[in-house]
């Protein structure tokens, strides 16, 4: 079943062209805001080798798709199915940010914004799966994007600046989302079977 989920594209170019635009501009805005706080001298992009480039993309390619049968895949649906999408966001997010904080020890991350960051990305992609109708498709295009893109235009900042770019920007957009959509984080929530797999979905 969760294979399967992997392979439902068919969701309409729109939501292609929204998690990609999303993801990407998250890093863009981190990247300005960055630049206007002084951390960088211009806002930045930059190619990596051809080398680097490819395993990249396959590790962090793999990474996506592996996480996201877990969160999304797994504990995403049964989640929603007693708790509303805000609350299962960021129950996922603060397990999933604890992960990160671990992880972030090994390449000298500050655990605050290594924290935040997961947190706030796990709302914004709880959106993005209400509306595709639980597509873990485009939940791992999104991840994938998200942590793709960093490499063409954060790579010259130090480290806790870049983490710290992005939580301010990854937050900014989760807060934004919960104003517009509320806890269902859709405006609409009338059919509540079959929005994903699990079953119905919660309210609290």
């Amino acid at each position: 079943m969760l294979l399967k989920k992997v392979f439902q594209w068919q969701v309409g170019l729109k939501w292609y062209v929204v998690a990609l635009a999303l993801s990407v501009g998250i890093i863009l805005l981190a990247d300005v805001l960055a630049f206007f706080l002084g951390w960088a001298p211009k806002v930045q992009f930059s190619v990596p080798a051809s080398s680097q480039l490819i395993t990249n993309f396959i590790l962090i390619l793999l990474v996506a798709v592996l996480e996201e049968l877990g969160w999304r895949g797994y504990a995403l649906p049964r989640l929603l199915v007693h708790r509303s999408p805000l609350s299962s966001a960021l129950i996922i997010g603060i397990l999933w940010g604890i992960l990160h904080i671990g992880i972030g020890l090994v390449d000298g991350r500050p655990w605050m914004p290594t924290f935040l960051v997961p947190v706030g990305l796990s709302v914004v992609m709880t959106w993005l799966f209400v509306h595709t109708q639980g597509s873990l498709a485009m939940a791992i295009l999104f991840h994938f994007a998200i942590d793709y893109s960093p490499q063409f235009l954060l790579a010259g900042l130090a480290i806790e600046q870049a983490v710290w770019a992005q939580a301010v920007v990854v937050l900014a957009a989760a807060f934004v989302l919960i104003l517009l959509f509320g806890v269902n984080l859709q405006r609409n929530l009338v059919n509540k079977q079959g929005m994903v797999s699990a079953g119905q979905v919660g309210t609290k």
